[in-house]
């Protein structure tokens, strides 16, 4: 099925859908995240594991390229823990989505004029 928005396109609603996560706790280990990240599946995973507390349908109909998504993410997979905590601040073992949440923004920060 062909997808309306593609690339980068809507990935803010992921970064709002990780602030919800992280407001009602949900917690994910940065090796956890990096490791999906190398395996293309960190935005599946994340919706399968909290599919009954997430906003944002994911769903094969849904209308947003999730493998784009998950390609942009897999260009950041070969940082280590340390890197998350040197270049984005990530101060916890256990702050593996406030790092997606800070990748998502250094994507949307490279796609906006």
């Amino acid at each position: 099925m062909e997808k309306i928005f593609n690339g980068p396109e809507r990935i803010n609603l992921l970064a709002q859908e990780l602030i919800s996560q992280i407001s009602i706790g949900k917690k994910e280990t940065v090796k956890e995240i990096i490791a999906q990240m190398g395996n293309k599946s960190v935005v599946r995973y994340l919706y399968k594991k909290y599919r009954n507390n997430w906003l944002l349908s994911l769903d094969d109909d849904c209308p947003y390229n999730v493998d784009d998504w998950e390609e942009l993410f897999f260009r950041f997979s070969n940082i280590t823990e340390y890197d998350a905590l040197r270049k984005w601040g990530i101060h916890h073992k256990d702050d593996g989505l406030l790092l997606l949440l800070s990748l998502t923004l250094e994507i949307l920060r490279d796609v906006l004029p």
